[in-house]
């Protein structure tokens, strides 16, 4: 018992802890909301939010957030025959967001992930779904 003791601590001792600060609460009207991921900017926030019923339709939500928490906008991608549920979201140097997330389909009756990409304005340039190969 010793012996697992002097392994904690030395494992604690090197972890570091982070503290973050909680400048601003958000409630939106989406429905059911899971804020995934959120990418700071110089004049706001990046949110990724899943949101939707708990089946399907669940939709995938990019809104921009000013420094205040007033939503300045969203888009909601998806129809009402899929489930879309968030993982991921990366800015890339030219301010374009890749978002990537589980997704369901009941037209094709498939379960895989899905890759949107998009403009630092969310205006979709590409999306592309990938299911495991079941034959």
């Amino acid at each position: 018992m010793n012996n697992l003791f002097k392994i904690l601590l030395v494992i604690l001792s090197m972890c570091k802890f982070a503290h973050a600060q909680n400048t601003f609460n958000i409630t939106t009207t989406f429905g059911v909301d899971v804020a995934g991921n959120v990418i700071p900017s110089d004049s706001g926030y990046y949110i990724n939010i899943t949101s939707g019923q708990p089946i399907i339709p669940r939709h995938d939500i990019l809104c921009f957030y000013d420094t205040l928490g007033n939503l300045k906008w969203s888009k909601v991608y998806g129809d009402s025959l899929e489930y879309i549920n968030d993982y991921s979201i990366y800015q890339d140097s030219a301010k374009n967001f890749t978002m990537g997330a589980g997704y369901y389909s009941s037209i094709t009756n498939k379960n895989g992930m899905c890759l949107r990409r998009v403009s630092n304005i969310g205006d979709t340039i590409w999306f592309k779904t990938y299911a495991p190969d079941t034959s």
